[in-house]
């Protein structure tokens, strides 16, 4: 007979590391909690219990969402309608189902109760240009450096922008 210790609290993922990493997006669904809409991706290679959440962010009573650089760092759907002197506009085709297959940088960390999440800051992985825009290898290194100073500064310890939303126990919430 063997005798065990098992750690409480926490998780032990095959393959997870702290820090960014290429994925492939396996599922993108909307979806809700309470009255919140959220884009929910789930990563070829991870377990489905990691998955990582964009809320949205009502400012002014209309809706600021989040997931604008999941579709533009992906080069998806984006397209241009016109511009200014101080701004581009763009149309996104923010269909969930045409982020499958797709890869984009993400960072994943342990937070401070153990358990693996993914940050909801994304960045490009690959160079491209499209209509609207061009993403350089220059371009790439600015947004994972972003990436992991979100990190740092917010999700580690919970902290995020939009967090009290999520409860503590909910363990699809990151």
């Amino acid at each position: 007979m063997a005798t065990f210790k098992l750690k409480k609290g926490g998780s032990s993922v095959q393959g997870m590391f702290d820090g960014t990493r290429s994925v492939t997006i396996k599922s993108a669904k909307y979806d809700f909690f309470n009255e919140d809409k959220f884009l929910e991706l789930t990563f070829e290679d991870f377990p489905e219990t990691i998955r990582c959440r964009f809320y949205e962010d009502k400012k002014n009573d209309e809706p600021m969402w989040k997931i604008m650089p999941v579709f533009r760092f992906t080069n998806t759907g984006v397209s241009f309608i016109g511009s200014s002197e101080d701004e581009t506009i763009v149309k996104v085709d923010d269909t969930p189902s045409k982020l499958v297959g797709k890869k984009i940088g993400v960072y994943t960390y342990k937070n401070n109760k153990g358990y693996w999440r993914v940050a909801p800051k994304v960045f490009p992985v690959m160079e491209f240009q499209n209509d609207v825009e061009t993403i350089t290898n220059d371009d790439i290194s600015f947004y994972e450096q972003k990436a992991i100073e979100f990190v740092e500064k917010y999700a580690r310890d919970r902290v995020l922008p939009g967090a009290e939303k999520v409860k503590e126990t909910d363990s699809t919430s990151w």
